[in-house]
């Protein structure tokens, strides 16, 4: 095993996804009110969403789809839209950290696959820009520089749950996916993994056929000191 690939969200931090999103969705519709009314930049963001991730494309990032798609529904300047959704991440999102909490043994883990040599990569979806995942991986207690990779969706082409996502990281790591190790705690989003050879672990799940390990930190550090 050459990399281990980590999801963020119920994985390495845990959250209330409803209120975190209710949360920062309405503070992201304020944030635009001078551009949409706040009710309709809500509806079109939700089926914004559903459209980049349906829709993944090698000609352009999956924010840059994303903005496309919001952009052209109301006629707005594809620019100004872009700079000032980044501009919220970059400026404003980092005020949610009091939604989300480290999980236990976190940094352990972090720490035990460094000293096993591993390439370490962030592998949360790519449907914000990196800037808002490497928040939220400080939110997690975590630092960038333990890692060789974080997606981002400003220069990704793939969400998940598309195999395509987990490519564009081995690629990006220089290692085959038969050579990484997954970990998330999403069924349809990360074992998808393993359709192209990775490893995974499904984190607090059950046994399932595309998970090759299943568990809790504790199992996963198990596995880690493992290999």
């Amino acid at each position: 095993m050459k990399a281990l690939l980590l999801d963020l969200d119920g994985t390495l931090c845990q959250m209330d996804r409803d209120l975190f999103e209710k949360t920062y969705f309405k503070d992201l519709a304020l944030y635009m009110k001078d551009i949409l009314d706040p009710q309709q930049f809500l509806a079109q963001l939700i089926r914004s969403v559903a459209f980049m991730v349906e829709h993944p494309s090698m000609q352009y990032t999956c924010m840059e789809v994303f903005c496309r798609h919001f952009a052209s529904m109301f006629g707005l300047d594809e620019k100004l839209f872009h700079d000032r959704l980044l501009s919220f991440y970059t400026n404003e999102f980092g005020k949610y950290d009091y939604l989300v909490q480290p999980i236990e043994r976190g940094k352990e883990l972090i720490a035990l696959g460094r000293e096993k040599g591993l390439k370490m990569a962030v592998a949360s979806n790519s449907i914000m820009p990196q800037i808002a995942i490497i928040h939220r991986l400080h939110w997690a207690g975590l630092e960038t520089s333990s890692f060789e990779f974080i997606s981002g969706g400003d220069f990704m082409h793939y969400t998940k749950p598309h195999a395509g996502f987990y490519r564009e990281i081995a690629s990006a790591l220089d290692v085959v996916p038969e050579d990484c190790l997954m970990v998330g705690n999403g069924k349809e989003e990360d074992l998808v993994a393993h359709d192209i050879g990775m490893a995974t672990f499904f984190m607090d799940g059950e046994k399932d056929e595309k998970a090759t390990w299943f568990g809790n930190i504790d199992d996963l550090i198990a596995v880690v000191s493992s290999l």
